[in-house]
């Protein structure tokens, strides 16, 4: 069996996050096959959610500190971080391992320094290392871009979600490109709720311009049916205040929810708006897609990562329309065997590790 560190930025290290999630079902999936896992970060995370994923953690007491970036609404090239990373990633070299799986795009950087044996692996999960001629319209500086893009050119295993996205990285010169699906984290969602009440529209994510919860309040202001979200504690915030400017009474927010309330929330809602615009890959649409219809708007393209069969694609001004009729229409859970499919091939994608 191998001994596989995974690389993942505290900042990360959260339930509400597409990469913690990510970075939960991938180690609890490694360790059912024999392999030890440890996980690395660049300092202590705040949130406990993946402190105790694993068989060991790693991160630096003293860690350097993070210089504010000159524009506030752009982040730049962490210099720090890279540092950071880089010293506790060398302070382990004894321990020899087969692997490093590289979550995070400082690491890429930070795992290029260190001279190693080991097999590494730069896992994509930011949109503009799929789509890098949309990175004007990310929080990164293009030069964040280039310069963290540039190390997937190099000589590691650079892994992604589907072959859709493995043929946007081969065509733009990525020689060394594998199909690494996401298992599924909360493993119930698998489980067909058919027989549960449902009711609300589900919104999955930060209150951030790429996730553009805009259109969500504002179309949920003219269904006025009960909405439902789950977002970090900063979003809550956001939402709450939003919502009362936008006359929507009838909400549900959560936060940071895992396990069986997350589960049974979910299942819980009757359709799922996910409005973002910015993905490599859609772990929310993933978790819904088994339960509920599943709306997205025609303003972005990371949907094409899944079959077209089970989403429903409409712009902002039409959108109340194609929600209410699905609201108001029976749903079959098709869709369940399809999730089912995906997680078997992640399943069985590393498993060959």
């Amino acid at each position: 069996m191998s001994k596989i560190a995974i690389i993942t930025s505290s900042q990360h290290a959260i339930p509400h996050g597409g990469i913690g999630q990510f970075t939960k079902a991938i180690t609890q999936l490694l360790q059912s096959y024999g392999h030890e896992v440890h996980q690395i970060f660049d300092k202590k995370p705040k949130n406990k959610f993946l402190l105790d994923v694993g068989d060991r953690q790693f991160y630096n007491i003293k860690p350097l500190r993070t210089e504010p970036s000159e524009d506030r609404h752009k982040q730049g090239i962490d210099y720090a971080k890279i540092e950071n990373f880089r010293s506790v990633i060398q302070s382990l070299d004894d321990l020899e391992y087969d692997y490093y799986l590289v979550n995070t795009p400082e690491a890429f950087d930070s795992i290029s320094q260190v001279k190693t044996n080991s097999k590494v692996i730069l896992y994509t999960h930011l949109f503009n290392q799929i789509f890098p001629e949309q990175a004007g319209k990310s929080v990164f500086t293009p030069e964040y871009v280039e310069h963290f893009n540039s190390f997937m050119y190099g000589n590691h295993i650079v892994a992604t979600q589907t072959e859709h996205n493995r043929e946007r990285l081969i065509s733009q010169g990525v020689k060394n490109c594998l199909v690494m699906p996401m298992p599924l984290p909360e493993r119930d969602l698998l489980v067909s709720s058919s027989h549960v009440e449902k009711s609300g529209v589900l919104y999955i994510g930060t209150h951030s311009p790429g996730k553009n919860p805009s259109a969500y309040i504002k179309t949920m202001a003219k269904l006025k049916l009960p909405c439902k979200v789950m977002t970090s504690s900063k979003g809550k915030l956001k939402f709450i205040e939003n919502f009362k400017k936008a006359g929507i009474t009838d909400y549900d927010i959560r936060v940071g929810i895992t396990g069986k309330e997350k589960v049974d929330f979910i299942k819980s809602c009757k359709v799922s708006f996910n409005t973002s615009l910015l993905e490599s890959y859609s772990f929310a649409f993933l978790e819904c897609v088994g339960h509920m219809p599943v709306v997205l708007l025609d303003s972005q393209n990371w949907s094409d990562n899944f079959d077209i069969k089970f989403y429903h694609k409409t712009n902002v001004r039409k959108a109340h329309e194609v929600i209410r009729s699905l609201y108001d229409s029976s749903y079959n859970d098709d869709a369940l065997m399809y999730v089912n499919d995906l997680d078997i091939r992640a399943k069985t994608a590393w498993s060959n590790i």
